[in-house]
């Protein structure tokens, strides 16, 4: 039987040892919004670490604003996440595209909350309501934003 400190250092050092890293297409993606001048706000179902997540996967730089469901109590699809996203980004919700990857949380909470949607299917198995472009991948997105505008 593990004692308590036991425990904690064992969770400690499992934490330490976690390496967090970034598809290979979301820095140019990201960079790529940039430079239309489009606003880029990440709304997560994550813990308070989001914000070193984005520091430690080089993505905080492109980004104009991060949000994590527990930073405020509320988790996709619930409209009050993105309710506080919008504000971040300044923007209202026809203007603004929400992408993700789940179709619950992401596409239908996103919906719900008068934005835009966009589903990324990495794997390809995941279907989304009609009108919903699926992508397989980030690289499609500015040119998917660009013809929308």
């Amino acid at each position: 039987m593990a004692l308590p400190f036991e425990r904690d250092v064992v969770f400690d050092a499992l934490m330490a040892s976690l390496r967090f890293h970034a598809y290979p297409d979301s820095a140019p993606t990201l960079r790529a919004l940039r430079d239309r001048g489009i606003r880029r706000v990440v709304v997560s179902n994550w813990d308070y670490s989001l914000h070193e997540r984005l520091q430690e996967t080089g993505l905080a730089e492109l980004v104009d604003g991060a949000l994590a469901s527990a930073e405020i109590g509320s988790a996709k699809p619930d409209g009050a996440i993105f309710a506080a996203a919008l504000r971040i980004a300044g923007t209202t919700p026809a203007q603004t595209w929400h992408v993700g990857d789940t179709p619950e949380a992401d596409v239908e909470g996103a919906l719900a909350a008068g934005l835009r949607a966009v589903l990324v299917a990495r794997d390809g198995a995941v279907a989304a309501p009609a009108g919903v472009p699926v992508i397989p991948d980030l690289a499609p997105l500015p040119g998917i934003v660009a013809a929308a505008s």
